[in-house]
This record gives C-alpha cells, structure tokens and sequence, in this order.
C-alpha cells in the first residue's frame, strides 16, 4: 500500500489538494463528502489520485493496485460502480485452513498526505480514511481479516470513529511509517508495526535500522469447537554485513507489551476464536 512517499505531491492541481486538507484541519471533511466526490465527481477524484500514478503502474504487477483509483487514473471508469469502485484491494490467503478463510486487504491512508502538511502552524498528518475503504471486510466468525496499512489509525482525523471498527473487523493489523517495530493488541485486535526495510540516510546512527518481518499465522485447537490464533514474528535486523534475526530488541522493550504480559513477538498468541 502506498505511503506519503510513494506519490508525486508535485502532480498537478496542488492548489486544489490544498483545499482538502484545509476542509482536514478544520474538520470539515466527512464520510458524506468522501462518498459523494467518490460517487459523483470523478474529475475531482481524479486530481486526487493524481500524486499516485506511477504507484497504480508499479502496483498492477503485484495485483494490488485498488480498483477505483486504477479506473479513474486510466480514465475507464467514468461512472461510479459499486463493485468496480473499491477503496481498497483485496485477496483470499486461505479459503480454509483449519475451517477458517483468511482474507489480506490493503487500504490507501496516504489519499490525502501532502509535505505541506508539515508547515509550520500546522499540526501534521491530517489525514482521513472513508468507511468505503474497509466496510467490505465482513465481521464473520469463520472468517480472518488482516489489514495492510502506512499510517497507522492513531493519524487519522477521523480516528475515534475508524479505530474500533477497525478492531472488530480485523484480528490482525499491519502498519509502517513510524520506522520503528512494535506490537501491541487493543480490543481483540493484534497490531504490528513493521519498521522500515530502507530508512532515510539521515537517520542512521539512531533507532531507525534497516528492517524486515516474517510473519507466521497459525490456529490451535483448544476445545471442542473452541479454537485460538496464534501469530509469530520474526524481526529481522540489517548488521551492515546481512540481515540477523532482531533478539536483542525482543523481549524487555515495552513496545512489546501483549495480554499484560511481556513476551518476545514470536510468541505472540492472539485470542480464542469462535468456530
């Protein structure tokens, strides 16, 4: 999914961008105007998606390029259609793995991220994420949702609202742009914070190493008819020679707080599943 650096903020109509986070700082862009720029503007969502064509190329080969914005920026979607139109983009991992589906969905927080949100007088990362965008992800017991995501949900200016839906609809959360790995659950609902696999060179010497995550899913058997998720992660840390498995950031740091207990991520156990 992309991020505030995977778009060209020099594309053009900045000025009407601008609008938008105006409308963000002062809390004046809501789910009725998403759903109607969205529904019956397409030129203006267009200028929105601008800053993102060269991502919608690069991401077509992976197929996880979101439908609305590919139909828009190819200008093959004049008129707004429900199914077609899709904030998001998702795929089926398992259609069943020990009586679950585990469905991968992927949301666009960065539709409204913009450098000039930085400025001075401004308190940054005035962003917002429609419920079109995640709505799809259907709250079922036999289901596993896993949402992919750059900015993670505390960023948002609609965060009250979006934070426990998100939980309710999705076991297991990913998220970037802090640059720093994490994890932590929060109603139900586990959440990890990737780091970041090619930090700024500014940045070395401090906390923000290059990064990377492996990430196992697994569902025990507990009971009859009683089952649980169980998540491991693997964090693996640049040495300047290779990559080695991150065990000296494990296991104390209180970013790793989980159940009230302190434990090493890989053995992260979610919560009991009903079947």
């Amino acid at each position: 999914m992309p991020g505030n650096h995977d778009k060209n903020i020099k594309a053009e109509s900045q000025a009407l961008r601008e609008i938008v986070h105006i409308g963000l700082e002062n809390n004046s862009f809501n789910e009725e105007a998403v759903g109607s720029i969205v529904q019956y503007d397409r030129p203006f969502l267009k200028k929105l998606y601008s800053p993102f064509k060269e991502f919608v190329t690069f991401a077509q080969q992976y197929n996880c390029a979101e439908k609305c914005m590919h139909r828009v920026l190819n200008d093959n979607g004049s008129e707004y259609e429900e199914t077609e139109d899709c904030l998001y983009w998702s795929e089926e991992l398992e259609s069943n793995y020990k009586g679950y589906q585990i469905m991968l969905y992927g949301v666009n927080t960065a539709l409204c991220s913009d450098l000039k949100e930085y400025n001075e007088g401004r308190a940054g990362h005035k962003l917002f994420l429609p419920k079109l965008a995640y709505k799809a992800a259907k709250k079922t017991k036999n289901v596993i949702n896993i949402l992919m995501a750059h900015h993670p949900p505390m960023f948002l200016t609609n965060k009250d609202d979006v934070i426990n839906d998100l939980d309710s609809r999705f076991r297991i959360q990913m998220y970037g742009h802090l640059h720093s790995p994490s994890y932590k659950t929060e109603n139900h609902a586990i959440h990890l914070f990737s780091g970041a696999f090619q930090p700024d060179e500014k940045e070395k010497g401090s906390d923000y190493v290059p990064i990377f995550n492996i990430i196992d899913i697994d569902i025990e058997n507990i009971a009859p008819n009683n089952n649980k998720l169980k998540v491991a992660v693997q964090v693996h840390k640049w040495n300047g020679t290779n990559f080695s498995e991150f065990k000296e950031h494990m296991g104390t740091d209180k970013r790793f707080l989980f159940d009230g207990e302190y434990k090493r991520p890989q053995e992260i156990t979610s919560y009991v599943l009903g079947h």
